[in-house]
């Protein structure tokens, strides 16, 4: 996988958001259902040395193919301001998720809103 991983991103992504001027960054994983790597460029709020991402349930009631897969492998490429480098995603649950809701909050404005198995909160800590 880590080979894989390393091909640079096909479809660069703006750093910098439309949407209210939250940073991106680009996720990449491995597909878990097809095997081919995928990137995604995602708003991202930063905690401590760690960033903090939002997968929402789409309206067909499933989450993005980015978190399937990173469930199924969490080890990630990221790349933030030109820079690549690997991260492990976790999902954090109980009360470091309920910590991190203001964060994800800045993410998706409407997350108070949804149940929580709608909104997934993913934290990606660096591993330089």
């Amino acid at each position: 996988m880590y080979a894989e991983l390393a091909e640079p991103a096909s479809a660069a992504q703006p750093i910098k958001s439309d949407h209210k001027n939250l940073d991106r960054l680009e996720l990449t994983t491995q597909n878990c259902q097809s095997g081919k790597v995928e990137t995604v460029s995602l708003r991202y709020r930063k905690e401590g040395d760690n960033y903090v991402i939002a997968a929402t349930t789409n309206e067909r009631g499933t989450k993005p193919s980015w978190f399937l897969s990173l469930k199924k492998e969490p080890m990630v490429q990221l790349k933030l301001e030109g820079i690549e480098f690997y991260a492990q995603a976790k999902t954090p649950t109980g009360r470091e998720r309920l910590a991190l809701l203001p964060k994800a909050q800045q993410l998706v404005p409407d997350i108070l809103n949804k149940i929580p198995r709608d909104t997934c909160i993913v934290v990606m800590c660096p591993m330089w």
